[in-house]
C-alpha cells in the first residue's frame, strides 16, 4: 500500500491483522454456536416440561372453576 508520502506499508502487518481478526470471528463464532446449542437443548427440556404440565393445569383450572360455583 502506499501512504501519503508516497511509501510503500508493510503488507505483511496488514496480513496478520486479518488472520487475527479472522481467528479471532472464528472462535467468536464456534462459542455463540456451542451456546446455541445448549440453549437448543434447554429449551427442548423445558417444551417437554411444559407439554407434561399443560393437562395439569387444565385439570386444577377446571376444578378451581367448579370449586367455585359450589
Amino acid at each position: 500500500m502506499v501512504n501519503d508520502e508516497g511509501s510503500i506499508s508493510d503488507l505483511g502487518s496488514d496480513f496478520s491483522t486479518d488472520s487475527e481478526s479472522y481467528d479471532y470471528l472464528l472462535i467468536s463464532f464456534k462459542e455463540t454456536h456451542d451456546e446455541a446449542n445448549r440453549l437448543a437443548i434447554i429449551c427442548n427440556k423445558l417444551n417437554k416440561v411444559n407439554r407434561v404440565l399443560e393437562p395439569k393445569l387444565e385439570s386444577l383450572e377446571e376444578e378451581s372453576h367448579k370449586a367455585r360455583k359450589s
